[in-house]
């Protein structure tokens, strides 16, 4: 390379000259000149160098500079391929189905994805860097009480694991909806917890579903009132308790003379508001 252009280990003389006007200022300051950029090995083939230069006397870049190149591709690769795997990993938050959180160590959020976002009432911009329970208002659908922070569980050692958790989610403008909860340490390559993910969906119908159910198996669709299975259910429990504790209970029978008269003469229709009332 004796006696050759500098821009021999450049890719062209374009690049060569561009990076001759960011290496200047610096130069001529006294300072040195880092980057990172392509260069060219002897059979032309490119790879990414390292780049740190610095003048031969300080403030005289015309006296000589000391250029040290240093292959770094093996490096960039890797960067380039944690990069795509960061990629994919969002591009799969983003589509899933389930709300995703991710706090850092002091329980303060880096990341949440579009469906935390909507269900939250609460966007990333505004949320990132601040503790997760200012975001997630969660309270104890019994207890009524807000739920202690599942991030704290897990960082403290209290739970190693949450694996779905019910709660009532809270959101700014007060409306309320149920969800399913699951908080996991996220570790690094020595194991140490390196923050958690949270991830919560809405289950507000089927809770809904459910409990409509459950009220249909119980209770008499003309009257509301409890049918003869959940009222024989309530015997039985009230009896077991007398068993027990001696205590006493009151049963009254109630009995509708000549109702079949009302259904004869009225109709069901009339039978049926008569019941109802």
């Amino acid at each position: 390379l004796e006696g050759r252009p500098g821009s021999t280990v450049w890719p062209n003389e374009e690049d060569y000259a561009a990076l001759g006007r960011e290496a200047a200022p610096l130069l001529l300051a006294g300072k040195r000149y880092e980057t990172e950029r392509p260069a060219r090995r002897k059979d032309g083939s490119l790879f990414w160098g390292h780049v740190l230069a610095k003048g031969v006397k300080a403030n005289d870049p015309a006296k000589g500079t000391i250029w040290i190149v240093e292959d770094v591709t093996e490096r960039k690769r890797a960067e380039e391929r944690l990069f795509a795997e960061k990629e994919r990993a969002k591009a799969t938050l983003h589509a899933i189905g389930d709300a995703v959180i991710v706090v850092d160590v002091r329980g303060q959020i880096e990341y949440m994805n579009p469906i935390a976002e909507t269900l939250t009432g609460c966007d990333l911009l505004r949320a990132a860097g601040t503790p997760l329970m200012r975001a997630l208002n969660l309270v104890d659908e019994r207890a009524l009480a807000r739920v202690a922070d599942p991030v704290r569980r897990v960082l403290n050692g209290t739970a190693l694991m949450l694996e779905r958790e019910a709660a009532v989610l809270v959101r700014p403008d007060g409306a309320r909806c149920s969800i399913e909860f699951s908080a996991a340490p996220i570790r690094d390559r020595e194991q140490q917890v390196d923050g958690v993910v949270i991830a919560f969906r809405d289950v507000t119908r089927q809770r809904e579903m459910a409990e409509q159910v459950s009220w249909q198996a119980s209770h008499d669709a003309l009257t509301g009132l409890i049918n003869r299975r959940e009222f024989e259910r309530r015997l039985e429990l009230a009896l077991e308790q007398v068993r027990r504790n001696a205590g006493e209970y009151v049963l009254l029978f109630l009995d509708l003379d000549q109702f079949k008269v009302v259904n004869d003469t009225c109709g069901h229709v009339a039978g049926d508001e008569l019941l109802r009332q």
